[in-house]
């Protein structure tokens, strides 16, 4: 009897030794997730949602009904993420952004019109150097970011290249987001950006564009 409990417990002690082994080994075998970067190029589609002040109205004499409220564009980025600070990764790099939308007259506005009513278009671009702290690991992360350039916005009727107005003021934007990388170098990203931009005067003083926000929603592809 006592050798077939010592038998029992030896094959017992040696399952249990085999099973801590192969837990053991197991989680040597998981690598840690790998760092944020080094490098990223993101492509995203941009929704901008544009200004309809009545200063950018009066510069091309029409209601604030008729300017475009929303447009479509797209946002190029790259980014570079050279230090690590515990749980934060500090990325530097730049991002360009061009959009544009426009809006017809309606049907109600060209019967009442007694002279023929243009379409209103707007363009808004921008270009700045980016900083960003970043939080998570390269399989994913997400972010705040933050940077200072130049936006020029146009608000003019369609085919009139003069008309209206024209500003490129020094822009501080601003905002956040998030990159799921699914594929080893393919990430879906997402991304929210407000430009806040600086009013601008003609040269006798008046206010053409006024001090205004504009929201972009970004949605796209990252690269590493």
């Amino acid at each position: 009897m006592l050798s077939v409990r010592i038998r029992s417990i030896t094959v017992g002690a040696g399952v249990m030794v085999a099973l801590l082994v192969s837990v053991a080994s197991s989680a040597l075998a998981q690598e840690p997730p790998p760092p944020i970067g080094p490098f990223v190029a993101d492509v995203r589609a941009s929704f901008p949602f544009y200004p309809t002040d009545l200063e950018l109205a009066n510069a091309v004499g029409r209601p604030t009904t008729a300017l475009p409220g929303r447009g479509l564009g797209l946002t190029l980025g790259g980014h570079w993420y050279p230090v690590r600070w515990r749980a934060v990764t500090i990325g530097l790099g730049g991002e360009y952004f061009l959009s544009g939308g426009s809006q017809a007259p309606t049907e109600d506005e060209l019967t009442a019109a007694t002279t023929p009513l243009p379409t209103i278009e707007t363009r808004l671009s921008s270009f700045s150097p980016q900083v960003s702290l970043n939080f998570g690991s390269g399989n994913g992360w997400s972010y705040l970011s933050g940077g200072y350039g130049t936006t020029t916005l146009i608000v003019r009727r369609e085919g009139e290249p003069g008309s209206g107005s024209e500003t490129s003021p020094r822009t501080f934007n601003y905002g956040g987001g998030a990159r799921w990388f699914n594929v080893d170098h393919i990430a879906f990203t997402l991304d929210v950006r407000i430009y806040a931009l600086n009013p601008s005067a003609n040269e006798a003083g008046t206010i053409v564009v006024p001090r205004a926000t504009v929201v972009v929603l970004n949605v796209g592809v990252a690269f590493r």
